[in-house]
Order: structure tokens, then sequence, then C-alpha cells
């Protein structure tokens, strides 16, 4: 069995890429996901940042996405 997450967020960030000298690239961006819970009887909204990293056919993916996108990853 393979765990596996689903994070629905937005962009903090534009998408920034890289090509390496052996024509292999990454792209990399920040999503923000926002936590809601309710402490003492009220709701509470608190961010985590999590850092993403594409490579493969995703890098081009990526790099059509700009800050304030909402996007849902899913990985394992």
């Amino acid at each position: 069995m393979i765990n596996s997450v689903t994070l629905v967020g937005n962009l903090t960030q534009d998408t920034e890429s890289k090509v390496f000298q052996n024509g292999s690239s990454i792209a990399k961006n920040t999503i923000a996901v926002n936590r809601k819970y309710q402490l003492n009887g009220e709701w509470v909204s608190e961010p985590t940042f999590i850092s993403l990293t594409f490579n493969g056919y995703l890098v081009d993916k990526a790099k059509a996405l700009s800050k304030g996108d909402k996007v849902a990853i899913n990985g394992y």
C-alpha cells in the first residue's frame, strides 16, 4: 500500500525553471495551503507553505503556472 496526498492551494510566486547542461530541466514553486481548525470554539485559518519541484514532462506544464494560480497537486 502506498500513501498519497492531495494538496489544494495557491502558488506564492511565479514558477522558476532551470535547464542543466545534460538537457534535463526542473521547475520550482511554492504552494500555500490553508489549514482550518477550531480552537476554543472559534475557527482559525493558518497557512502552510510547501515547496514543489517538478521534473520530466511536468516542467512544461509547471512553467505555464504563475503567482496566485489555484492548483491541486497529487503525489505519493
